[in-house]
């Protein structure tokens, strides 16, 4: 052998025990580029017993980019029929009490499960899981917990599986369902819905399915228990004859529990979990008054954390409910939640009730859910507001413009002079839709000045939001509108002050809508304007300015050659030489976008 055969290997050896992490991170990084020079058959034989040894006593940090680096390591050792060889050293990261180790080689090890030829995946793949669950440490049980989903799904894809197969594997994932060590049975509750889901339905009830989501149900630890949850929705899905009379008392224990943690996972999937109940017509008959018990308990939860929850799920649920049951039972539900002393609860109802119109219908959205809206366009949390706002137009599609107009348009106003920047850009983007709901004559009378007032806001955001927001404006109520409202406010600036702000906001404003302008306006009242501002002290204005140019020439040029010949394009020039090297940028590339747009200009 040449020292030339021997010279990867032996760098990557020495790099990997330099005393620097970062240079045996990086050493660990060219693993695939030691891999190609040693080739397929070294690599086998030399490299991957030697990152056995590695994998068994490194820093966290190079195990981690091992793991990362020998799921993408099919080709060096010479395709899917040798990915068998990595699963030793993948294994050993596998095991490992650091979580992101444990969690790059068990996405590594899934990897090479879908690789491997079918006769693999029982020659070698299933034995290294039983492995796993024999071991006494708990972070190997972890690891075959965390590997069942994919290993069961391979074997159904493949042809070489037999039901004994999956009764020896659920067998032993039961004794992980029922293992000591609650960090396992974790890992197994968290698994079990991913496997239900890769399972035929008519394969699971013998496979011990429904005594193993019973001993998870009633773990003693909350953080098992809660895992509950996910399993019964998976369980309905997969056979509602089957499996939903089996969940029906454990989901109402779940959502009943003295655990704030349980309750709080059971309410965030409480529309679930009465969608997975009703699968079965007779059960969601049977129970439909105790759900909506349950959802009223929910919503008056001492947990704020279990409110919230509850509050995200208010359109999806309510949609099964009567109009009656609604108004007497939901509505003061949502009234309480209004008034509710935690901002996220109120955050997360604001963000979830407008979808409750539509299901109320006109009259009822009127009379019971306005003044809800209403509240929480005041509430003095900006994210609760901000969320509302978002909502309007569904609000508006039920209850009609004449109706937003009346009861909602001076909340709005009030929230269009909002100090919470966040606030304000939102009702910029929803005025546009509100414009089109009310007709010009109202809004030009309630929120002109506002659509104005923005231009000069102190932050940048909304000052550009409100640029843009004119042409979304004129989408609506067409050019006219805009040359006659707009323009002449944007011209006459002088009146929000003499500063460069003034200037330059006006300036952008119009360079956003030059191009929708007609060419009268454009010549007659634009022009001079940006004539005035191209002499300029600051070369921010004198750049846009140069842009501004560009647009209006390009635009105007054939009918106004003269214009632009004798006037317009030496001031361009002119700015093409200024002193300022972003002025010269700008002025120069408008005038390549000039000569291509009007070469007789040129």
């Amino acid at each position: 052998m040449s020292d030339g055969d021997v010279y990867p290997l032996a760098i990557l050896i020495d790099e990997l025990k330099h005393d620097d992490v970062a240079v045996r991170v990086a050493a660990m990084k060219r693993l695939s580029t030691v891999a190609l020079a040693l080739g397929e058959e070294r690599t086998r034989d030399e490299l991957v017993p030697f990152l056995l040894d590695v994998a068994k006593e490194d820093e966290d940090e190079i195990l981690t980019v091992l793991g990362e680096q020998l799921g993408q390591f099919s080709d060096y050792v010479g395709g899917p029929e040798y990915l068998y060889v990595l699963l030793d050293v993948l294994a050993n990261l596998a095991v490992s009490e650091e979580p992101i180790v444990r969690d790059t080689a068990i996405k590594s090890l899934g990897d090479v499960a879908v690789a491997v030829p079918p006769a693999h995946l029982i020659q070698h793949f299933v034995p290294l899981i039983m492995d796993l669950v024999q071991s006494d440490w708990f972070s190997s049980r972890i690891a075959a917990a965390s590997l069942f989903p994919v290993t069961v799904e391979c074997l159904l894809n493949s042809t070489s599986h037999d039901s004994e197969i999956f009764k020896q594997l659920f067998q032993t994932f039961g004794t992980l369902v029922s293992d000591e060590a609650p960090m396992v049975r974790r890992a197994a509750g968290t698994s079990f819905p991913a496997i239900i889901k890769a399972m035929p339905a008519d394969s699971l009830s013998g496979l011990g399915v429904i005594a193993m989501y019973k001993r998870l149900s009633e773990d003693e630890q909350d953080s098992v228990k809660l895992l509950a949850v996910d399993v019964s929705i998976a369980l309905a899905e997969a056979s509602p004859a089957l499996f939903v009379p089996v969940i029906v008392e454990p989901v109402f224990g779940l959502l009943d529990n003295r655990s704030w943690r349980v309750k709080y996972q059971a309410a965030d999937r409480f529309s679930s979990l009465a969608k997975a109940i009703s699968l079965k017509p007779e059960e969601a008959e049977k129970h439909h008054d105790k759900i909506l018990h349950l959802f009223v308990s929910l919503t008056n939860d001492p947990e704020a954390e279990v409110r919230t929850a509850i509050a995200k799920q208010v359109v999806d649920y309510v949609g099964e409910l009567s109009q009656e049951e609604l108004i007497n039972q939901v509505v003061p539900c949502l009234e309480n939640l209004t008034n509710d002393v935690s901002e996220s609860v109120r955050e997360s109802l604001a963000g979830n009730i407008a979808g409750v119109s539509p299901i109320l219908g006109k009259t009822n959205t009127v009379e019971y859910l306005l003044p809800i809206f209403l509240q929480m366009l005041r509430d003095e949390h900006s994210e609760v507001r901000l969320r509302i706002i978002s909502s309007l137009d569904v609000i508006n599609e039920v209850i009609g413009v004449d109706k937003l107009g009346e009861s909602l348009l001076p909340a709005i106003s009030d929230l269009a002079k909002d100090k919470q920047w966040r606030v304000l850009l939102a009702v910029i983007e929803y005025s546009p839709l509100l414009a089109k709901q009310l007709g010009v004559d109202f809004f030009d009378q309630e929120l002109i000045p506002l659509v104005i007032t923005w231009l000069w806001d102190p932050v940048w955001a909304i000052r550009d939001a409100a640029a843009v927001n004119l042409l979304n404006l004129a989408d609506v109520f067409g050019i006219e509108w805009l040359e006659s409202e707009i323009v002449p406010k944007l011209v006459n600036f002088h009146h929000v002050g003499q500063g460069y702000l003034a200037r330059f906001t006006a300036l952008l404003a119009i360079k956003k809508i030059c191009h929708r302008l007609t060419i009268p306006t454009l010549v007659d009242i634009v022009l001079p304007l940006i004539i005035d501002l191209s002499d300029d002290p600051v070369p921010n204005v004198r750049f846009n300015c140069a842009t501004t140019f560009g647009i209006i020439i390009s635009k105007i040029g054939g009918d106004h050659k003269d214009l632009c010949a004798d006037d317009l394009m030496p001031i361009l020039q002119k700015l093409s030489e200024d002193e300022d090297v972003d002025v010269r940028f700008y002025a120069s590339k408008a005038l390549k976008d000039v000569h291509e747009a009007q070469p007789q200009l040129a």
